[in-house]
């Protein structure tokens, strides 16, 4: 089972629609984030000073796929990734 911080949940889950919503590309294969991608949300609660404040980091970076380019092989679903 995952170990995380409920408290981080929010600031992740703003984080990630934020980069579907701005960094997400679409093509006629599916799509996928910009490689270039680097973001970093925070949270910080000025109201309870006692509390630490939360924060997430996304980054995108590419990789070397070295087997044939295949369009066939292109994902049927647009919301998944196309390898590029």
């Amino acid at each position: 089972m995952l170990d995380y911080d409920e408290d981080a949940t929010p600031v992740v889950a703003y984080l990630l629609r934020h980069i579907k919503d701005e960094f997400e590309e679409r093509t006629p294969h599916g799509s996928y984030i910009r490689s270039d991608t680097a973001l970093r949300c925070d949270e910080i609660d000025h109201a309870r000073a006692d509390k630490p404040d939360i924060s997430a980091i996304f980054v995108s970076f590419p990789y070397f796929d070295i087997s044939a380019l295949n369009p066939s092989r292109a994902p049927k679903d647009t919301s998944l990734h196309e390898t590029r």
